[in-house]
């Protein structure tokens, strides 16, 4: 049975009437009606934002993902969604706050995807929660990444993006979030990149531009004591 199943790999599920499940995501009329889980989902209590991107993202993106992570992972639960690049790097950053990291994956667990991260997919499950739509024993088809990129996108409030082409997963996963009322926050990047076109044609069109985490924090209204440091201003002297 169900129950004899779950165990043998591990996980449990949150109905759509449990007091865990997402509120947003429960309101839509894309609701799963059961979410697998593995690892705490008492996360999921937590404010949530995501921080997605190019798979084939530069090396610089990577490090601001992760140090946006790493920053934010304190006062928000770091969602994302266990694809190569920017992904991995948001949820490596926010495994340095325990119980902060949250991978929304494409396939059943029995299909951790992509294959490089199985390492990544059971860090998190130990450390924070993993989450599908998708039950063990299904066959993969590609309607399953739109239905991974809907969840993420309506299980959060603010939503960061660092590199993203015009047509990608990242894009279609800013536009839902956006149409539920999600805070798109975007860091621009060089327009000779290809990878950044996407993503700057998101602050064309309003959402926010950020530099650091403290850009975060004040658009999603949390007081921060620890102010910016800005460099000092030098008057000449007469």
């Amino acid at each position: 049975d169900l129950e004899k199943i779950l165990e043998s790999i591990d996980c449990g599920v949150i109905l759509a009437n449990d007091e865990f499940f997402p509120t947003i995501l429960k309101r839509s009329d894309f609701c799963p009606p059961i979410l697998y889980y593995k690892g705490d989902k008492t996360i999921l209590t937590k404010r949530k934002i995501a921080i997605i991107g190019a798979r084939n993202s530069s090396l610089n993106a990577q490090r601001i993902a992760r140090n946006f992570a790493s920053n934010l992972a304190n006062s928000f639960a770091i969602v994302s969604g266990l694809a190569r690049g920017i992904d991995t790097s948001a949820h490596i950053g926010s495994m340095v706050v325990e119980k902060s990291s949250i991978a929304a994956v494409p396939f059943g667990f029995d299909n951790i995807y992509p294959k490089e991260n199985t390492k990544l997919f059971h860090e998190i499950s130990e450390k924070g929660l993993v989450l599908s739509a998708v039950p063990i024993g299904k066959s993969i088809d590609q309607g399953m990444f739109h239905a991974r990129n809907r969840i993420i996108a309506l299980m959060i409030e603010g939503l960061i993006v660092i590199e993203a082409a015009y047509k990608s997963g990242t894009m279609a996963t800013a536009t839902m979030a956006l149409d539920c009322g999600c805070e798109i926050m975007v860091v621009p990047g060089t327009p000779s990149d290809p990878r950044n076109l996407g993503s700057n044609s998101l602050i064309q069109n309003g959402s926010h531009l950020i530099q650091n985490h403290f850009d975060v924090l004040e658009i999603l209204g949390i007081n921060n004591d620890i102010k910016q440091l800005e460099l000092p201003i030098h008057k000449d002297k007469k």
